[in-house]
């Protein structure tokens, strides 16, 4: 019941080419993190003018979902109207796991009274303080896991499931419930080189979820974004084993279990790290700002929209080039036994 900056609803677009109850999917989400969606946006309408989803092989479908999180999208944030963020909250909430004082120290130090450089420089030096030293393992912890007790703080995952949540599952169990094999693929930005794809795959290597993964993205990709998210712990079968919690994949595998599931994440690279961290924390700042029209808030937010979407015309032709050819391989391996 939440209307945009227009005052019209806001919706999530869901697109299905193919039979609803195919055995193979392929199944793409943009827009989680609303500002993030102008990539994936574009890549997903160039995919529907080239004609290929007209002529899907028998038993293969398509399901596009733009803009999971609509509010992020109206009212360039990432997290939605109840300042969470939707890729960390597709977990148990009877089981939410327990941060502690950490949460708090970090919306301490990220939060800023009146934005400025050396406001946000400042914020951002507190921010590495807290991720080194004594806090450090409690500083991944709660960045990787995610958090559900302050939702001023980052990586907030909710209090409960939020409506988001609600209707990728609802979507997820409509169209991949009967589906032997999925392939996943979920837009963003921000992380890896400017204009290059940065690949996150969630599965254990010598699974065939990740040699199916591999073919489609390359050796030297999954492995570079694998590293560091993967649990040690061995897996015997293609379950997710990643250190981060509550992705939307999530729903895909609870609404399948026993589908074979591949892909993950693709990033688009924007600006160097420690800008996306400054960029995360103009986003808590600008969040709190909706409403307000002034010249400063309005400089401020275009600030963090270019960094999470550059308005770079090299930039937005590569992003297109790479996801032509992304697609291209994922749709094939629909076909590979």
């Amino acid at each position: 019941d939440i209307n945009g900056s227009d005052g019209k609803p806001l919706a999530v677009d869901v697109a299905l080419f193919g039979p609803e109850d195919a055995s193979k999917v392929f199944f793409n989400i943009n827009g989680v993190h609303g500002l993030e969606s102008y990539p994936g946006a574009a890549a997903q309408l160039a995919l529907l003018e080239n004609g290929v989803l007209a002529e899907l092989p028998d038993d293969c479908s398509v399901v596009l979902i733009h803009n999971l999180n609509p509010f992020g999208w109206a009212y360039h944030c990432q997290r939605n109207e109840n300042n969470a963020d939707i890729n960390r909250n597709f977990i148990d909430f009877d089981n939410a796991p327990k941060a502690g004082d950490i949460i708090n120290n970090i919306a301490d130090a990220i939060a800023i009274e009146e934005m400025s450089l050396g406001a946000l420089h400042n914020a951002t030096q507190k921010l590495y303080g807290l991720s080194t030293g004594d806090s450090g393992n409690a500083f991944s912890k709660a960045i990787m896991v995610g958090q559900f007790e302050n939702p001023e703080s980052l990586k907030f995952g909710g209090f409960k499931p939020e409506w988001s949540n609600d209707v990728l599952r609802k979507i997820a169990s409509k169209y991949v419930a009967k589906a032997e094999r999925i392939v996943f693929l979920d837009w963003h930005t921000g992380l890896g080189d400017y204009g290059k794809h940065f690949y996150l795959p969630f599965w254990q290597e010598g699974t065939e979820s990740w040699d199916r993964t591999v073919r489609m993205w390359g050796e030297e990709g999954v492995r570079e974004g694998s590293a560091g998210i993967m649990n040690d712990s061995d897996a015997s079968d293609d379950a997710s084993s990643s250190q981060i919690n509550g992705l939307t994949l999530q729903a895909i595998v609870d609404a399948n279990p026993d589908a074979v599931i591949c892909g993950g994440v693709i990033e688009v690279g924007t600006v160097p790290f420690e800008l996306i961290v400054q960029a995360t924390i103009l986003d808590h700042w600008v969040r709190q700002k909706i409403g307000d029209d002034s010249s400063d808030v309005r400089y401020w937010r275009e600030q963090t929209r270019t960094m999470f979407a550059p308005r770079d015309p090299w930039w937005e032709q590569r992003a297109l080039d790479q996801a032509a050819d992304v697609y291209e391989k994922m749709l094939a391996e629909l076909t590979i036994d």
